[in-house]
């Protein structure tokens, strides 16, 4: 339940989307400000994102990109985040609880979607999981518009 596939160009932002998702809680409660909302990392990368996120955001830097090769070489080496999102929805209601399962997929997949002949083992597997029957939407970042 909550399977987003996030899809764009490289250098989009995919990663530090994530990464600000991961963080804006934590910067609205340094600012004194009510949350209405608690993002929870569920996994060890899911944690790790949310704790680079302030080093390298707030410094203005930026993630390294999801390459693939290396150690890349199948979807399951893929960075995979988890977090479920807990948001109040009144005063006296319990708050409604949304887990979001995203995959970190190479910015090289988006440009490949256009151009079968450069078709590769990631970009097919990319493919078959955004098929999958659990896969409730598609975020797509573009880098102009």
């Amino acid at each position: 339940m909550g399977n987003i596939v996030v899809i764009g160009p490289r250098r989009s932002g995919k990663t530090t989307y994530l990464a600000a998702l991961s963080y804006l809680p934590a910067l609205k409660s340094r600012k004194g400000k009510d949350n209405n909302f608690k993002i929870l990392p569920l996994n060890d990368e899911s944690r790790d994102l949310a704790e680079n996120a302030e080093n390298i955001i707030v410094e203005g830097l930026n993630f390294e990109p999801t390459v693939i090769g290396g150690k890349l070489q199948s979807v399951d080496d893929l960075p995979y985040y988890s977090f479920q999102l807990q948001v109040k929805k009144g005063l006296l209601k319990q708050p409604e609880n949304i887990q979001i399962n995203v995959r970190d997929y190479p910015g090289e997949v988006f440009e490949k979607i256009a151009d079968r002949n450069l078709s590769d083992e990631i970009h097919q597997e990319f493919i078959d999981e955004c098929l999958m029957s659990d896969v409730n939407g598609c975020l797509i970042l573009f880098t102009q518009w």
